[in-house]
């Protein structure tokens, strides 16, 4: 391309970027600089069960099931492909 200016007008011009290895720390920033902060979901799950010995307790047996969402905003990295919760980015 020749020079630094015309390099960074033809990328500017990319909606979709994708990063394999950079050899400089300077085009490094330059396209982490452009990454966004992104939303990373986690599911957890949880299941109970107890049951009672009394054969007077009408309640012989009891389950429980939970599904526990929580979304963290993490800064994604492209050294290393993961947020910085360090969770793969989507």
């Amino acid at each position: 391309m020749g020079d630094a200016a015309k390099a960074m007008q033809i990328g500017g011009n990319f909606n979709t970027r994708i990063v394999m290895r950079v050899e400089n720390t300077e085009t490094a920033e330059i396209l982490t600089e452009k990454l966004s902060e992104v939303d990373v979901p986690t599911m957890q799950v949880a299941s109970m069960a107890s049951d009672s010995n009394d054969p007077t307790d009408f309640a012989e047996f009891q389950s429980r099931n939970e599904d526990r969402i929580t979304i963290e905003t993490a800064h994604a990295d492209a050294g290393t492909g993961a947020t910085a919760a360090g969770r793969p980015s989507p």
